[in-house]
């Protein structure tokens, strides 16, 4: 298996949050805002954790291997199932990345 995972998210690639995204955390679930966009977002129990870990910048494996820890998930599908996730999230401005 090579490091890439898909043509934008590769194994080292670097994630961050957008800053000026305003999120709030109501029980299990996080509602998202981007003021600039006017764009509104929820995330569910999992992403809300992904939001989380990417509370400081981390890399796409780095997130996957802690998520694989917190979640009864292989790797291999917790990379396929995150992958679209991030980049929806990017495609939002929610996050940035930043290849290594």
């Amino acid at each position: 298996m090579t490091d890439t995972l898909d043509t934008d998210i590769h194994a080292t690639t670097l994630l961050s949050r957008n800053s000026d995204i305003i999120a709030s955390k109501i029980d299990n679930e996080t509602v998202m805002m981007d003021i600039d966009f006017e764009n509104y977002y929820g995330l569910e129990e999992v992403g809300t954790r992904v939001w989380e870990l990417l509370e400081t910048q981390t890399s796409f494996d780095q997130l996957c291997e802690k998520l694989v820890c917190e979640f009864d998930v292989s790797i291999e599908q917790c990379k396929t199932d995150v992958i679209p996730f991030i980049l929806d999230l990017i495609e939002q401005k929610m996050l940035h990345i930043n290849q290594v």
